[in-house]
C-alpha cells in the first residue's frame, strides 16, 4: 500500500510540473519517465530523493537510461551516498546496452577522477572492457582509445588492442575510432605505416564531419600519403575542419593558404561550399565567392 502511495506521489508531483508524458507502454519507462523531471538541477531535496528512489525501481526493472543515471549519481554521492561498486554494476549493464554517458563514466572511473580507488579503478577498467567485449560500440570506442593513449596503473598502452577494439567501433560508424585507427596506421603502430588505410580512414571520418580527420585528409593530400598530392584538396580540407574551430586545422590552413594562387583558392572555396550543402549546412559567403587570403576565418 504505501509503495502505491509513493508511485502516485511521483506521478501527481509530475502532473503538477507540467511536463510528465509518457514515452513507452513498459512500466520500466512509466517508471522512469515520471522520475526524471524529479531529479532536475532545480528540484527540491525531498523530490530528488523521491526521483532516484524510482529512478533505482526502473533501473532493476531493465530501463538502460535509469541505469546509467543511477550509476551516475552513485558514483558522485550528489543525492544518494556515494558507492561506487555499486555504481558500476549498474554502469556495466547500461554500458552493454550501449549506453554512452555509461561508458564515458566507467571510463572516468577507471582513471580515477571520481575520488575511486585502485581496486575501484580496475573493477571500472573491467566492467568497460566486459560491455566493449560483450558487442558494445560505444563501450568499444572507450576501451580503444584507453589502450591508445595507456591509463596509469590501470592499463599500459597496446596499439595492437587499440586498433582491435577501435576497429569493431569504426565498422559500427564511430567516427572518432576510425579517425584513430587512421593514425595508428598512418604512425606505423602496428609495426609498418600503412598510408593507405591511414588515408581512407580519414576520408570516411573526415566525409562523416569529424573536424581533426578532415585536418588529417588535409595533411594527407597536401604531403601525397595515401593518395596522390593535391593542393586544392589538402585547402578544403583544412578549411572545413578550421569551420568546425579545429586548432589543428586551423594553423594548417593558416600556414598554408597564403601559398596557393586566387585560382586554387576559389577552387577549394567551391569544393568546401559544396561539401557543406550536401550535408545540408549552412555555407558562409566567403565560400561562395572564393575569397582572398586576407579574408580567410584565421
Amino acid at each position: 500500500m504505501k509503495m502505491i502511495c509513493f508511485k502516485f506521489f511521483a506521478l501527481f508531483f509530475c502532473l503538477c510540473l507540467g511536463g510528465y508524458a509518457f514515452a513507452g507502454d513498459s512500466e520500466a519507462e512509466e517508471i522512469y519517465q515520471a522520475a526524471k523531471p524529479m531529479i532536475g538541477q532545480e528540484s527540491p531535496a525531498t523530490s530528488k530523493q523521491l526521483g532516484i528512489a524510482l529512478m533505482r525501481e526502473a533501473a532493476e526493472k531493465g530501463h538502460t537510461k535509469a541505469q546509467s543515471i543511477v550509476g551516475f549519481q552513485l558514483a558522485n554521492g550528489d543525492i544518494i551516498p556515494k558507492d561506487i561498486p555499486s555504481a558500476i554494476i549498474y554502469l556495466q549493464k547500461a554500458a552493454i546496452s550501449r549506453d554512452v554517458f555509461a561508458c564515458r563514466n566507467l571510463r572516468v572511473l577507471s582513471e580515477g577522477k571520481t575520488g575511486a580507488d585502485e581496486e575501484q579503478r580496475s573493477q571500472a577498467w573491467s566492467a568497460l572492457k566486459a560491455a566493449a567485449d560483450a558487442g558494445s560500440p560505444v563501450a568499444a570506442a572507450q576501451v580503444g582509445e584507453m589502450f591508445y593513449f595507456g591509463c596509469e596503473s590501470i592499463q599500459p598502452v597496446d596499439y595492437h588492442k587499440a586498433a582491435r577494439y577501435l576497429e569493431f567501433a569504426s565498422k559500427n560508424d564511430d567516427i572518432s575510432s576510425t579517425n584513430m585507427l587512421g593514425m595508428i596506421y598512418e604512425q606505423g603502430f602496428l609495426g609498418k605505416a600503412n598510408p593507405s588505410l591511414a588515408f581512407s580512414c580519414f576520408q570516411k571520418a573526415a566525409e562523416a564531419g569529424h573536424a581533426k580527420a578532415q585536418a588529417n585528409l588535409g595533411f594527407a593530400y597536401y604531403g601525397g600519403k595515401g593518395t596522390e598530392r593535391d593542393l586544392v584538396k589538402a585547402y578544403q580540407w583544412f578549411m572545413l575542419s578550421s569551420l568546425q574551430g579545429e586548432a589543428t586545422g586551423k594553423n594548417a590552413l593558416g600556414d598554408f593558404a597564403r601559398g596557393l594562387s586566387e585560382v586554387q583558392r576559389a577552387e577549394g572555396n567551391r569544393l568546401a561550399a559544396e561539401y557543406l550543402d550536401k550535408q545540408g549546412k549552412e555555407v558562409p559567403d566567403f565560400l561562395k565567392s572564393g575569397a582572398p587570403a586576407e579574408n580567410l576565418p584565421l
